[in-house]
């Protein structure tokens, strides 16, 4: 089954596309024939497993994010960045609010803006 989706030559921004699911769902479009572009900081993903450009950016700085939209202006932007591990979230709670609710909150709303 083919599958096209038109961007209209813009790319969809995979945000936490270092990780292992984004990396594979970053593959999966570049291999339909969508432009890519993925973001991420690499605190927990990893380069390597990234084939499409990579833009190191933290989703806590606004500023960083805004540049990305407005320069590249994604046809569509999944968003797979998240703090994930258990043990940690119970023992710095804080920190996984900031990174899963705050952060995605950012991202919304400078994808707004855009």
């Amino acid at each position: 089954m083919k599958t096209t989706l038109d961007t209209s030559g813009r790319p969809v921004l995979v945000v936490g596309g270092a990780g292992y699911i984004g990396a594979v769902t970053a593959r999966a479009l570049d291999a339909l024939g969508i432009p890519v572009l993925v973001l991420d900081d690499l605190s927990t993903g990893h380069a390597d497993a990234v084939n499409v450009p990579l833009l190191r950016v933290d989703l806590a700085d606004r500023a960083g994010v805004r540049a990305v939209l407005e320069e590249h202006r994604p046809a569509g932007v999944l968003h797979f960045a998240a703090r994930s591990l258990v043990g940690e979230s119970v023992a710095d709670p804080a920190a996984y609010y900031r990174a899963n609710v705050v952060n995605t909150l950012t991202l919304l709303e400078e994808m707004r803006r855009a």
